[in-house]
């Protein structure tokens, strides 16, 4: 009977880096997906050294057994939800994006990881044209921070330099017409944080106090975020209510790193 009811839940899929130590990427996702209710499953698109504070190095997984293992996961699973973190190659773009339009889940997500924290840069020019010509235009919900939102849109020729947070999910909906997060833990404003939720008709924003943690215990909260406002849709939650559950879960997450 167990057996059965872990058949019977949605499934989520993770289709990023692995991190070894857990903060971010596949092993983080699965277990948020889980701590949900869900069934969590991963693709890795890459092998990292890293830990909490640096990043160190990057390998990719071999095209032949990244394009078998995501496509043999699709054939063998009713797949719910879909969220894209790390790619780093142009394989992964367009495996990721032929089975989201042939198995078509029933939400796909994209947070965006142009850059580690330390400077890595993950996405070249190549891999920014690729993003928003072949997979932008196939996911239903994109999460990038202020940054990355000013990446994507620059590279399509959008002046961004006086855009608020506002302003960048208005211009990355038309752009892409997805429904689009954009995220503010990157930066504070008198000590406060705020995340602005658009969806192409309502614009909402959500406040919360700002974490002045060291680097370590912040690492992976864009992860966490995005794993559990697409947990949130995948239970049937509507855009809007399952972002505020998952501002409010980061919020608790990081609060319960200060004790």
């Amino acid at each position: 009977m167990k057996l059965l009811q872990e058949r019977t839940k949605p499934i989520v899929l993770s289709v990023a880096g692995l991190d070894p130590c857990g903060g971010a990427g596949v092993y983080s996702d699965v277990n948020i997906f889980n701590s949900h209710g869900l069934r969590g499953m991963a693709v890795p698109t890459t092998i990292t050294i890293q830990n909490d504070e640096s990043f160190k190095k990057i390998k990719s997984v071999e095209q032949d057994l990244f394009v078998e293992t995501l496509r043999f996961m699709f054939e063998s699973y009713k797949i719910s939800g879909l969220k894209i973190g790390l790619i780093t190659e142009l394989y992964h773009i367009d495996a990721v994006a032929a089975c989201i339009n042939e198995f078509k889940p029933a939400v796909t997500m994209l947070d965006p990881i142009i850059s580690s924290s330390s400077g890595f840069n993950f996405w070249d020019k190549a891999m920014l044209k690729a993003v928003t010509q072949t997979l932008l235009p196939c996911v239903d919900v994109i999460t990038p921070n202020c940054s990355e939102a000013i990446t994507i849109l620059d590279s399509i020729g959008e002046v961004t330099q006086t855009l608020d947070q506002k302003e960048l999910a208005k211009k990355l909906n038309a752009a892409f017409r997805t429904k689009v997060v954009v995220t503010g833990g990157d930066s504070s404003n008198n000590g406060r944080v705020t995340d602005v939720f658009y969806d192409g008709i309502s614009l909402e924003t959500r406040t919360s106090e700002y974490f002045d943690l060291p680097k370590g215990l912040k690492h992976g909260t864009g992860c966490v975020f995005s794993a559990s406002l697409i947990s949130h849709m995948c239970k049937g939650l509507d855009f809007a209510a399952a972002g505020a559950l998952a501002a409010l879960f980061v919020e608790n997450k990081l609060r319960g790193n200060l004790q």
